[in-house]
């Protein structure tokens, strides 16, 4: 596995990669409906324009996309946000996520910041919460049953 900067050609694999994440993982804790107009939003433009804001990862094995990741600018220079991260189903629990967080986490919108955020689903704030994100406030609690705002500081 490798893991390598967006380029504009990988945003209709990433479409897709984000579509089945979304309707065989998260619809498990979701209303159908808000899966299928949350992945309707992660089409091929939106992705572009994703990676444009900040700075879009993939990671691959061998040619195939298999997660993807991006980490942009977030209200002031001080802070930052990590979106659109997915990881294809039959790659979860292998290390992928671990090592697409480890690359944002070196990258200069990362690195600049003193407060990263992260709103991460009810099925992923435990693998944030292993990776070192604290819920804001201290509270493990999620915002009105759809996600977990997370941070960290530096």
């Amino acid at each position: 596995m490798f893991i390598r900067k967006f380029k504009k050609e990988d945003a209709e694999i990433i479409s897709k990669l984000i579509e089945r994440n979304l309707m065989e993982v998260n619809i498990k804790d979701y209303p159908r409906e808000h899966m299928i107009e949350f992945a309707s939003y992660y089409n091929p433009e939106t992705v572009k324009k994703t990676a444009q804001e900040g700075h879009m990862y993939v990671a691959c094995e061998n040619e195939k996309i298999i997660g993807c990741g991006a980490i942009k600018p977030f209200n002031s220079e001080n802070e930052s946000i990590i979106v659109a991260f997915f990881i294809l189903p039959e790659y979860h629990g292998k290390g992928v996520g671990k090592s697409l967080i480890k690359e944002l986490e070196k990258d200069e919108i990362f690195l600049r910041a003193e407060r990263i955020q992260v709103d991460a689903s009810l099925s992923s704030h435990i693998f944030y919460k292993k990776m070192g994100y604290e819920y804001s406030g201290g509270i493990a609690k999620s915002c009105n049953g759809e996600n977990y705002k997370m941070e960290k500081f530096k």
